[in-house]
């Protein structure tokens, strides 16, 4: 934690809230709705693993669907202002890796555009983009495979920034608009994502991160060299097996615990298992002093777990917010993740007969909301373990298991407006806060 990075958030959250409150009035909010078409904004970097998805292979969706291209937007109006949310998959990868200054990307560049034409606010929210990006031409850069329109990472997350903008004005002036009218009711609620269970072959297990992972994406942020990555896979598979057999001999509770976290994580090769805090099964300490001269991340890493700043709760959160907001005919769904494409077609699939039954006309994504939780893939994608699913922390099955907790949530939010909140993450303590602040940024 660096306080004055915390506090400057702080003051623009708290102040903008304020702000918006004191300027509370009427005003009609319509729903609105648009598709790019030959435009160069989103383009589907993980093909391998999404071709792996039975939809696909099934001609159910075709290949040129890998990139969603439709844009959904709450408009507000009132007098002759008006205000904007609008949502469409794209990452903010616009910006490289070896930027250093703070950048709003291609999102902010939208917003800012927007709002320079008298549109009050302009907010431009992610759908479900874990596999999709804005980068599509191949570049010799070493931190990364593609790039946008230009060379100059800048100019291309401007010019995407503008395409969203763009077509942001063009559906309010010709799309159909429905008024949103009926009540408004939002309830939050807390969900341990490691304990999630639908059977004992299908479930999830604590956090872990995988070697795809750590190596980072090869098309928007390559951590290291592909050999390297080659061989870092070898080594961590290798130290994982021998600690298994160890733990066979020695700690048979252990063991028989790691066989079954290893189920449900399936083929990712484990580097830290966040829940667990361990580095390659329990070799935390001479992995983090060997990566501390590797990588300044994960020096900054190893010396917080040297001055002992990680030892009280898991290293990333795992009991987790899940939102639901109904807005008249309209569901928002608040996730704490980054669903790839097809992981949010099933989950509106699944979730629609409900949504159906309590007269609700459409479902909103809103990922990335109130947390941070990694990714979700598919079964189907995670197996193929690309960047993606190295880091879709709880394992192989975590979407179905998420689809059966949403279905069962959703019920109860909608049956009496009365979520069972008893579960509640945990709170650090003072000296974990003290010991974790970074007094020298």
């Amino acid at each position: 934690m660096v306080p004055k990075v915390v506090e400057s958030l702080v003051e623009g959250i708290t102040s903008s809230i304020l702000e918006a409150y004191q300027d509370i009035s009427e005003a009609k909010i319509y729903y609105q709705e648009g598709s790019f078409e030959d435009e160069d904004v989103s383009f589907n970097r993980s093909m391998e693993a999404y071709l792996k998805n039975p939809e696909v292979k099934n001609k159910e969706i075709s290949k040129k669907d890998a990139a969603p291209k439709k844009v959904r937007m709450f408009v507000i109006e009132k007098d002759n202002s008006k205000a904007f949310i609008n949502w469409f998959p794209v990452h903010c990868t616009s910006i490289g890796s070896t930027n250093r200054d703070i950048h709003s990307d291609n999102k902010g560049m939208a917003s800012k555009i927007s709002e320079e034409k008298n549109i009050k606010l302009a907010i431009f929210s992610q759908e479900c983009s874990g596999d999709i990006s804005p980068n599509y031409i191949k570049t010799s850069k070493r931190h990364r495979g593609f790039r946008g329109k230009f060379e100059d990472d800048f100019k291309s997350a401007e010019h995407n920034g503008k395409l969203q903008a763009d077509k942001a004005f063009e559906i309010i002036s010709n799309s159909e608009k429905v008024e949103i009218k009926g009540s408004i009711y939002s309830d939050l609620l807390f969900i341990d994502f490691a304990k999630l269970k639908i059977s004992d072959d299908i479930k999830t297990s604590s956090g872990a991160l995988g070697v795809s992972f750590l190596l980072g994406s090869p098309s928007d942020g390559r951590a290291f060299h592909d050999a390297i990555g080659f061989a870092f896979k070898i080594i961590a598979g290798s130290f994982n097996k021998f600690y298994l057999v160890k733990n066979f001999f020695l700690n048979k509770k252990r063991f028989h615990y790691k066989i079954d976290k290893r189920k449900s994580q399936g083929k990712k090769v484990m580097v830290l298992e966040t829940g667990d805090k361990d580095f390659i099964s329990d070799s935390k300490t001479w992995v983090l002093k060997t990566l501390s001269f590797i990588d300044p991340l994960m020096a900054q890493f190893g010396k917080q777990y040297f001055d002992n700043a990680m030892d009280e709760n898991t290293w990333l959160q795992e009991i987790l917010p899940v939102q639901f907001t109904k807005i008249g005919q309209f569901l928002i769904l608040s996730l704490p993740f980054e669903p790839t494409t097809i992981s949010g077609l099933r989950i509106k699939r699944a979730l629609k007969p409900i949504l159906e039954k309590n007269n609700i006309s459409k479902l909103i994504m809103n990922p990335y909301s109130n947390s941070y939780a990694g990714y979700i893939t598919t079964p189907e994608e995670y197996d193929v373990q690309t960047y993606e699913g190295g880091h879709t922390l709880f394992g192989k099955y975590t979407l179905p298991c998420l689809i059966n907790e949403l279905e069962k949530k959703l019920n109860e939010f909608f049956s009496n407006n009365d979520i069972d909140k008893t579960l509640q993450p945990p709170v650090f303590s003072e000296l974990e806060i003290k010991r974790r602040t970074n007094n020298y940024l």
